[in-house]
């Protein structure tokens, strides 16, 4: 069912017109910020619930699709299987749903999450095997400085000629680890009615990168969407970053908590994997 609900934003300061938001994941000296990231509940907006419409929206048109899946069971704390088994999985995924010749891809990341947990604490960044909460505040995996800065970590030798000669797309596939889903859903943002003025670049910062999300205002005009009851036969594939479109080729997204479910409900479980595709242009 559709929910009236919160979400949660980044508060657009006067500070960050001339100041970088950030975040120092690293211990820092007495009286010295890890960060000057502010945030706030928005008005009570609509969720709107999209169980038994899900043809009706569209990765193409909307930016993001729930879809039927079905992929191998594993143990999901045995990270040689999850590179085995499921990341291939989610690859024939994707192919399926695009339909299109991807000349190159590449595993970007991927996370585990637990609605149990209350608190990221100052976790190693690194170790994507480490669960951590869903995210609440409303936002984008990477910026476009953010994609580049990656490529030049990973890909420096051919960075230049992968710009030149590919339209580059990152896509997250998220699947909850649980039967159902019911206590903390995923909201998706339709990308076309969120403006790329809405959303503030952010600096994540440890002591061997600076990692460039986007975190977003509260905006009027944004529609979300969840699917209720998820289970883990069923997965939302949605768009982070897309090189021929950088206005409306991302879905803004975040974790919101059903107001009303039983005190025994299982804790939602989910995990999610990014991977980089190269098209021609």
């Amino acid at each position: 069912m559709d929910e009236l609900t919160s979400l949660r934003y980044l508060k657009p300061l006067p500070l960050y017109t001339h100041s970088k938001p950030y975040y120092i994941f690293e211990t820092l000296p007495s009286g010295i910020k890890n960060t000057n990231l502010e945030y706030e509940d928005g008005p009570a907006q609509l969720i709107t619930d999209i169980r038994g419409q899900e043809s009706e929206f569209t990765l193409k048109e909307h930016g993001f699709e729930f879809i039927k899946w079905e992929p191998p069971e594993l143990d999901w704390g045995n990270e040689k299987e999850l590179y085995k088994i499921y990341f291939p999985a989610v690859r024939k995924c994707l192919e399926a749903l695009l339909g299109e010749e991807v000349k190159r891809w590449e595993l970007y990341e991927f996370r585990r999450r637990h609605a149990g947990l209350k608190s990221y604490g100052n976790p190693d960044v690194h170790n994507h095997m480490a669960i951590i909460p869903p995210v609440p505040i409303i936002h984008v995996d990477q910026s476009p400085a953010g994609i580049l800065n990656w490529l030049k970590r990973n890909l420096a030798d051919e960075v230049d000629e992968l710009v030149e000669k590919y339209r580059m797309r990152l896509f997250t596939v998220w699947r909850p680890l649980v039967d159902v889903v019911e206590d903390v859903s995923l909201a998706v943002c339709d990308a076309r009615t969120f403006s790329r003025e809405d959303l503030i670049e952010v600096d994540f910062i440890d002591n061997t990168m600076v990692r460039k999300n986007f975190m977003a205002k509260y905006s009027e005009s944004a529609k979300f969407y969840y699917l209720s009851k998820m289970t883990k036969d069923e997965c939302c594939v949605f768009k982070v970053f897309d090189s021929l479109d950088l206005e409306k080729g991302c879905v803004p997204h975040g974790a919101f908590r059903h107001a009303n479910y039983g005190k025994d409900v299982k804790p939602r479980e989910s995990i999610e994997v990014r991977f980089l595709i190269m098209t021609e242009k």
